[in-house]
Parts: structure tokens; sequence; C-alpha cells
């Protein structure tokens, strides 16, 4: 440290070197702060936890034995934790591990293999990987990171598995008990004991209801999957999907229907609710299917449409729905029977039952409604089932501690979303607490999980989470195993190596637990074999004894006829096979290919003969899914298309948009230009042609023949534009601007209301407006600019005769009422009338005032000097930085470099700055005065220490800065000026609008005429002139000084009558208010008033 001291003192300045130490004790200050805060918190975290853990007490007993099987103490203290509680893990799970750390590799290198599946790999081909020696950097850092990783998780799991051996032992002992059933509840937490013939027997009596259930003789999982798959690919064919929507559709890997039952432990003889996952129901949807919320939230809608008017006249008031539950408040004399058969009278297959208030309370999903005894208004607050046994994930589970978190959390969040009262809350805030003590949770963490879910909640309630466009990170989510601290340090140096590789890149890992005590008790029916995916098989072949080894995501049937298996094994599955294509070189017996038709399956037979009639849609609804689909492979917004490497098949697993492809001349894409040419060639004959004619090396995008085809769509436009109009009446729009090259132009715009019998337009009655060219100028004086705006109509074909307005800015030579522009076009267009634009004419407010009232020219000149002195230099704009940190006017940090032996020290300042205003735009004058009034105590802080650390031109101009900024004078007219402007800037915002009309713009400009007159007292002033003293008092200026005006200019004629002058030659000093009040204040509301009147 002393070393980098002295090395600093000899690189930079002595100022720089002590702000520079000064700075770099503030940070090590908090640094050294925020550390003692978190060892103290820790400190007491602990303490807590030492003193305030009770011993585990279940709210109930969770293990409900309904089998003639005992419980020794032993199994029901394993099971007592329930279902979901997690062991450590027995062993270490190396291949897994390693391909997550692979894949992170590969993410934050930005890699990707040349193969998506290595089935289409030669089996003798090497993968040769080409890295560079940044990436194998980075690649030794994350081995080195996951190597010390396993070796700390191996000496963790050895000792956590040997204090739980026993436990797994008697897991294992009841798994393999095949006279009992361990499941858990229908409703609630829990573990529920069975005996296996009891559950068997309940099942068949369920299978048995042939309303609900029908028997088949063969799976038809994949006959089904074989169909869907055609169907996709008849619509693909059919130009219906793309080939990204095919691929994201296609079913692959299908499981067959599944069903197994959950006891009802709330009902008498513990009835068993089947849970079924189906691939084809006749009655209903199948419990835990995804379209089952949708499709009912659609059939009880269609009921309420319904049946609404009949319940409303049988007493209903108000009516609330959550999918099938339903809460509804009905009069006092309903006769409630009568809504139940209005409703069970819908469809036979519904049965709707009723439950109504008890004691002014009644439960609604998790929510207890009470009626309120103190006003006459409903209470709710949490409702728990008698089912509930209050069994969380215990304290002592082997997972993350974000679980923990998780399930305080979501109690806390639940209780106040749904209690409405505070006294409601706080008594929920208890059980909450009494809860998480019955589960081994520490009081400490309870009630800080608590507070700062309170804190949460009101933080929402007064802050708006808005996204800052543009700063989102790409993510990426990488799964790592749990297996204690060690975790969380692998987590931590992952990340830091992501950091410092890849900052554009958000990392975001996820502990993955142990399975839970859940695993060893699988009611589910096990999957055959043949129908199992996401395997790895093993062939051998019949001639050499070579043994072939696969991975798959389809069943292993599938794999096996198309590796050539004998037709027996598929007589009893059948299923449509493909042809047959090997992965290697190893001759197969194809012991199935003459048998190949003899498949008798009529459903197979139906499936492969089917032919779709292609039935022609309507051409405009063909004509939208085309161009989303085009949209959609170019994704235009971004402009990203697919390379040759494998970015198109990634995007469909994640949404790489962040990820700009390359464009090479051997990629399927070829750009949007191109890619849109061939879509429009599909259905335009005279494309087609073109493309045909054309040779092959024809990209068509070279400049000229590029500027032909924009000069011809630019015609087709203005051709459209003038059919459009259809001799409707409109108005135009002429400005004069310049482009890039410095040429001058008049730009040309027409605004019209299209008419509704036309049928290319739209039929809104709505403005329309349209920009038609730029016309270039040689001469700007009015004849010119009226012949070529006549010229430019003419041949367009846009009638002169049907304008009825002029709309040009106020330039004499536009506005002039002798021979202006307006003045001439009034022979081509007789009913044209003249408006000036309200927000050009506004700007010239501004102009007269500095001309008319004395000391605006001088304010504004020493404003604009303020702006080039800070700007124009990188020293005077470093001493404005500085002065803005250390006045609290900005936020900043720095970062120091090293580069050999030289160290750069860089800054950081996140602050306004000082704003130049454009001399035609009204509202940038506000802007820049609004940026010296913020930054005034910046500016003369920064002036001050120029004109006394330097010398020369710089530190005389600041002194001469400083003194004019410190006069009263100077500091009076910007709150003046800033508080009028202001004022006006709302009025020219408005003014700029598109959606403004004549009406409301007449509206604007005399709402703000009316706020100026209302400026226009002693008290008004004396407001401003308050503030200017208290401002001065605060920034140490001494505000009794007298300014002497220069000699007075001429004063234009209109404002003779009101302003209150002096001879010419006269000086004047300005001190008093009253000074002020006569010779600044009322001259400049005078003057706005007269313009803007």
């Amino acid at each position: 440290m002393k070393r980098l001291d002295e090395e600093l003192k000899q690189i930079v300045s002595g100022i720089i070197y002590v702000r520079l130490r000064s700075i770099a004790e503030i940070i090590v200050n908090r640094k050294t702060e925020s550390i003692e805060i978190g060892h103290r918190n820790k400190l007491i975290g602990l303490r807590a936890d030492k003193c305030n853990r009770v011993p585990t007490q279940p709210m109930l007993d969770p293990v409900t034995n309904l089998s003639i099987y005992n419980l020794t103490y032993d199994e029901h203290t394993a099971l007592i934790n329930g279902l979901n509680h997690v062991y450590p893990s027995t062993r270490f799970d190396q291949s897994k591990f390693i391909c997550n750390i692979e894949y992170f590799y590969s993410r934050l290198i930005n890699f990707r293999t040349s193969y998506r599946h290595y089935e289409s790999k030669h089996a003798s081909e090497i993968v040769r990987h080409e890295l560079t020696s940044l990436q194998l950097g980075v690649a030794a850092e994350v081995r080195e990171a996951a190597n010390s990783y396993r070796k700390v998780a191996d000496s963790e799991l050895k000792r956590t598995v040997m204090q739980n051996r026993k436990t797994f032992g008697i897991l294992r002992s009841l798994a393999k008990n095949k006279d009992i059933i361990i499941t858990r509840p229908d409703k609630g937490r829990g573990v529920v004991v069975m005996d296996r013939s009891d559950y068997m027997q309940k099942m068949n009596a369920i299978l048995d209801d042939r309303s609900y259930f029908s028997l088949i003789d063969d799976d038809p999982t994949l006959v089904n999957e074989n169909r869907l798959i055609h169907l996709l690919l008849d619509l693909k064919r059919e130009g219906f999907i793309s080939d990204n929507e095919y691929s994201l559709a296609r079913p692959t890997g299908s499981r067959p229907a599944r069903i197994y039952g959950l006891p009802k432990l709330h009902k008498q003889g513990c009835p068993l609710h089947p849970v079924m996952f189906a691939t084809k129901t006749h009655n209903g949807v199948a419990m835990g299917a995804p379209l089952a919320p949708v499709i009912a939230d659609i059939f009880l809608s269609h009921l309420e449409e319904t049946l609404m008017d009949r319940l409303v006249e049988s007493g209903v008031c108000e009516w609330f729905r959550y999918v099938d539950d339903t809460f509804i408040l009905i009069e006092p004399n309903t006769n409630i029977n009568d809504l139940l058969n209005i409703l069970n009278t819908f469809h036979p297959s519904i049965s709707f039952t009723h439950e109504v208030e008890r004691d002014g309370s009644l439960s609604f999903l998790d929510v207890c409604v009470t009626r309120s005894l103190t006003s006459q208004k409903l209470d709710t607050t949490i409702y728990r089932k008698p089912t509930y046994t209050g069994l969380l994930i215990k304290w002592d589970s082997f997972v993350p501690l974000s679980y923990k978190k998780a399930c305080i959390v979501s109690m806390v969040q639940r209780a106040l979303a749904v209690c409405s009262t505070y006294a409601l809350l706080s008594q929920e805030f208890q059980t909450i607490r009494e809860i998480g003590q019955k589960n081994d949770y520490p009081s400490s963490f309870i009630d800080t999980r608590i507070g700062i879910g309170l804190g949460n909640y009101l933080k929402k309630l007064t802050t708006s989470n808005e996204a800052v466009a543009g700063c989102a990170k790409q993510r990426m989510y990488v799964e790592i195993p749990y297996t204690g601290t060690s975790s969380k340090m692998l987590k931590n140096k992952l990340s830091r190596i992501s950091i410092k590789h890849r900052p554009d890149l958000e990392v975001c890992f996820f502990e993955r637990p142990s399975p839970p005590v859940q695993i060893f008790f699988n009611v589910k029916d096990p999957i055959p074999k043949h129908l199992q995916a996401n395997i790895i098989y093993s062939i051998q072949c019949s001639d050499c004894g070579d043994a072939y080894v696969g991975k798959t995501e389809r069943q292993g049937i599938r794999r096996l006829w198309e590796h050539g298996a004998p037709i027996s094994l598929f007589l009893q599955k059948p299923f449509l096979p493909s042809e047959h294509t090997g992965p290697h070189d190893h001759p197969i017996q194809h012991q199935n290919q003459h048998h190949a038709t003899n498949v008798t399956n009529e459903e197979t037979k139906t499936t492969r003969k089917r032919k779709r009639t292609k039935t022609d849609p309507n051409t405009e609804a063909k004509t939208i899914r085309r161009s989303s689909r085009i949209l959609d492979q170019q994704n235009t917004t971004t402009r990203e298309h697919e390379a040759i490497t494998t970015a198109s098949a990634d995007k469909r697993v994640e949404n790489a948009v962040t990820e700009p492809a390359i464009i090479t001349s051997l990629s399927s894409n070829q750009g949007n230009f191109l890619e849109i040419l061939r879509w429009a060639s599909e259905t335009d004959p005279l494309i087609k042609s073109i493309f045909e004619d054309s040779t092959g090396n024809a990209s068509y995008l070279s400049h000229d023949i590029q500027n032909e085809l924009i000069h011809i769509m630019s015609n087709e436009i203005r051709e459209e534009i003038s059919f459009m109009l259809n001799n409707n009446k409109y108005a135009l729009m002429a400005d004069e601007c310049r482009d890039i090259s410095g040429t001058q132009q008049l730009s040309i715009v027409i605004r019209f209301v299209p008419n509704s019998n036309n049928s290319t337009t739209d039929k809104k009655h709505v403005v329309k407006e349209y920009f038609l060219g730029f016309i270039p100028l040689e001469k700007f004086d009015a004849t010119t600019l009226a012949n070529n705006i006549v010229e430019f109509l003419n041949h367009w074909k846009i009638p002169l005769e049907s304008c009825i307005c002029l709309c040009f800015d106020g330039a004499s030579v536009m506005s002039s009422c002798a021979a202006g522009v307006h003045v001439l076009l009034k022979k081509y267009m007789p009913k044209g009338i003249y408006i000036n634009c309200a927000a050009h004419r506004l700007n010239l407010v501004i102009n007269d005032t500095s001309k008319a009232v004395r000391y605006m020219s001088d304010y504004f000149s020493i404003a604009s000097q303020l702006y080039s002195f800070f700007t124009e230099s990188a020293v005077t704009n470093i001493y404005f930085n500085k002065a803005q940190i250390d006045l609290g006017l900005g936020e900043y940090y720095f970062c120091i470099l090293s580069k050999c032996s030289t160290v750069a020290f860089y800054f950081i300042v996140q602050s306004s700055t000082l704003k130049l205003w454009a001399i035609t735009r009204w509202d940038s004058r506000w802007t820049a005065i609004n940026a010296v009034v913020n930054n005034f105590p910046a500016i003369l802080k920064a002036l001050s220490d120029i004109s006394e650390d330097g010398n020369g031109s710089r530190a005389t101009n600041a002194g001469g800065l400083l003194m004019h900024d410190q006069k009263s004078i100077f500091i009076v007219t910007s709150f003046i000026l800033h508080n009028f402007l202001g004022i006006i800037k709302v009025l020219s915002d408005h003014l700029k609008s598109s959606s403004l009309d004549y009406v409301r713009g007449e509206c604007l400009i005399t709402s703000v005429i009316q706020q100026l007159k209302d400026l226009r007292n002693d008290e008004s002033f004396n407001q401003i002139y308050e503030k200017v003293k208290e401002f001065c008092n605060s920034n140490d200026i001494d505000f009794v000084q007298q300014y002497r005006s220069y000699r007075t200019t001429a004063v234009p004629a209109r404002f003779q009558e009101f302003i209150i002058d002096s001879t010419i030659g006269q000086r004047e000093t300005l001190q008093t208010s009253t000074d002020y009040l006569n010779r600044l204040y009322f001259p400049l509301i005078d003057c706005m008033l007269e313009d803007a009147q």
C-alpha cells in the first residue's frame, strides 16, 4: 500500500491525490461498517437460534394407519416427517454433475458442438473441438472449481449418510412389504398406510364403473402418437404450420395412460380419489390433464351466460366463481333448491352441491368469509380444512435454505393477501409461528421471514416495479446438486467465473436436493419396457457380435424396429413402423422387412392409408398466416437469421435473441430481402418468373437496384395515396428542412379523412396523415416555393381545388400577407385557409421577449457561455462533476486499472448535466434553465475552484462567469423564467402531439394565457422573491447587489402602450423588490401575454 501511495503521488496532482484518498477512505469505512453489521446480525441469530429452539411438537400425527399392519416405533419415526422429507443422498451422481458443468461451460463460452444427436455420428469418427487459449483458460477455472467441490461433497455425504443409515434401512423394508401401500392423502400433507388388498379392491370398483371407464384390447399410445404425427405432417405440407411449429408440436416418447388412487381421510370409509393420466376420455376430462382447467372454465362460462338471467330472477345478487367453485350472495327469501334445480338441469353430468353460512361464517377455497360485527362488510381470513396437519418441510430436512424460507414466506404472503383487518392478520401471524415451531423452525427465523414479507408488501404499495428498457441480461439456468455448504461455495465460484468472462450473462443456479422419501413408495404402475422413452439401449450385431449402444428420446420399440428386430416382437404391440435407417455400417438382419405389410391392426391401416382432403382456406386468412410465418422465420425485429450452425435448433429450446447469428453463403437463410422475395414468389407469378429467369448468383443487392426498387415503391405508395384521396378535401402541410448533406428541401404532407365507400381504405372516420416526399430547393423565395408545391401536387394527380387548409410556419416568406406562399397558393387553392403553426408561433414569444425586456439578452448570453465553458473542455467538466459529487448532486464510483507500472483512475459520474437549447425550440429553453437552477450550487463551486486553482484564460473566464452568476439579477431572472417557461412547456408539448385537434389546442392556449394572467400580481412575485432570498442564504450569496443596465434598445411599437420605460440614454439600477417587480417581472409577463394572445 505504501508503494502504491507513493506512485499515486507522483502520477496525479495534489488535489486529485487528496480527493482520491478521501474517496478511498469513504469506501473502506462503508465496507467495514457493513461487515461489522453482518457479523453482529449473525451472532444475534445464532444466539436466538440456540435459545428459542423448541422441541418437535407435531400439530397432528401425520401418519394414518388404515392397515392391519402395526408400525413399530422406529417405522413410525421414519415416516413421521412426511413423504416430502429429504435425507442426504447415499451417493454422489457424478455423471449428472459432469453433464451440468459441461452445459455451463459450453454456454459460458458460447460454444456449440457439430452434432445435436450423436446417433448421426459415425462410430469411428473422432470429434475434435478447436478451442482458443482463452476458452481453455476458462475450462481450467471451471474444472478446478468442480474438482474441489466433488472432494468436499464426497466427504460431507459420507458423514451424513452414516447418521441416516438406519432410517434408510427401515424405509427400504417398508417399501418391500407387499402387504401394504404407503401413499399420501387426497387432502393435505401426511402419510397413509393401507392394506394392498383393500387398495386394489377400491381401485377395481372404480374401474368397473362403465360410465367412466371402458375396457380396450391394445394400448393405443403408439397409435395415437402416430395419428397426431401424420396430422401435423399433413398440416405442414399444406402450409398451415411451419417447420418450427411442427417440431414444437410433434410428440416424442409419449407415455401410456396410468391411474392411481389417493385415500380421502375426511370421508367415511376412506374412499379413493382417482388420479388419472389418460390419452383419451369419453366422459369429461382426465384429472391432472393440462387442458382440464381451461375446458372447465369454458364450459362453466357457457353455463353462466345461459342461466344467469334465470338465476338473477330466482334471487342471486352476486356470483363469484373460481374454476368450478362458486361463491354466491342471495336474497334472504331465496329458495336454494330452486337454484340447484336450475343449475343441475343444464347438463346430465353437472351436479352442484351447496353449503350455507353458519354463525355468519362461510369458507370458500382457502378463505374464511365472516360477517363483520362492527360494520356492514365481510371480513376475510385464512381457512384451513380439518384434514390440515400443519406438516411443512422439516427444519432438519436436507434441502436448501430457500426451500424452508419459501414455506414461511408463502404463508405470510397469503395472509397479507387474504386477511382484511390488522387483528386478523396478527392472529394469522401467530398461527404461522406455531406451525413453524412445531416443524422445528427457530423463532428468530420465522419472525425474520414475517418482517421481510411485511417490508416487501409495503414497498410494493409505495413503489412501482418498472423494468428499465434495454437493461435486461440474458439468463442461463444451471442445476447443481445440493450437498450442504459446499454447494453454496461452488455456486459462488461459478458466479465469479461467469461475471469475469461473461458480464452480459446472468447465471441463475438452482440447487437440486436429493429425492424425497416418496421415491421409496411409488403407487403408479410401471411403464412396460418397450414403451419406455429417454433410454440408453444396446443391440448386438447378428454377424460380427459387436454391440451398438445408443440413446433415444423415443420409445424403445421404435428403435428396435428401425434396427431390424424380428416381426414377432411387434405382433402384440401394433404401431406404424418407419423406414429403417441404420446408424452404423454393420449389417443388420432385416427379419421384418418382408412382413412389414402384414400388420393387421385396423387403426394402423386407417392411419397409413388416410388422405386428408385439401381444402382451400380463406385467402385473406391464409395470407395472414403466411405473413406471420415469414416474420417469425426472419425475426425481423431482431435481425436474427438461421446460420449454418445449430442456432436454429437451439432456438426451439431457448430464446437466444441476444446472440445474433452469422449469415454465410452456405446458410439456408439469405437475409430478409431475398427471403421475402421468395415468399412473395409463391403467390406472385411475376416475381416467380424473375427468380426462374435470373442467374444463380443474382442477389439484387447492388446500390442501383436497391435505389431503383425504393423509387418504384415510393411511386406506388404515392399513387395509392392519390387513389385513396379520391377527390376528398385535404389539408396541406409544408416545411423547410435540410438533409445530412446540407441540401435544402421542402417536405410535403397531406391530411384527410378517407372515403368510407372506398374498400381499399380504413373505414373508420379518422384523420389520416401521409408523407408525400421532399422537393429539393435552389431558391427560397415565395414564388419558387409556391410553384414547386403546385408542380409536385399536379405530378401526382392531387387536385389543388380540394385543398381546404394550408399549414406553414411563421416565417415571413410563408406568412407574409402581401406576397407570402399562402397568398400565392390562393390562386390555385381558393378554399385553402392559412393556419400558422401554433408551436412555431409560441417559439417566437421568447425572441420578442429577449428584444423587449432589458437584461434578457445578457441572461441568455451568460447561460450559453456556462454551457460552453463546462462542456467544451474536459478539465472544466471534471471540476463540475467533482462539485456535484461533493454537494451530493450525483452518484459516483471509481475503478483502478493497472497496466504494467501505470495506474489509471477512472471516475464514472451519474448526474444531471447542463443543457444547450435549440434556437427554434421553446421547451429547450426551459430545459436549459432547469439544469442551471438544479445545478447552481455546483456551478458556483466549480467556477470558484477553477478560478482559484488555475491561471490563464480559463481561470479568468471562470472568475468572470462567477461574478455574473452571483449577481442577484441573474438568480432572480432564473427563478422567474423557470416558473413562466415551465407553464408554457406543457402547452408546447401538447401542441407537438400528433393527437391534438384544433379545439383542444385553442382550449390549451386559452388556459395558459389565463394562468399567466393569474400570475400578474404582487403576491405571486413575492413567493418567487422569497424563494430567491432563501436560495441565496443557503449558498452564501450576498443578495443586496445593484445591477446597472446597459443603454436601452429600441422597443417594438406594440409594447409601447403598457411597458413603463425610461428615456433613452438614462441608466438605471435594480436593487429593491419593487425594481424587480416593475422592471423585470411584469414586463416578462406582458410580453408573453401580448404574443400569446
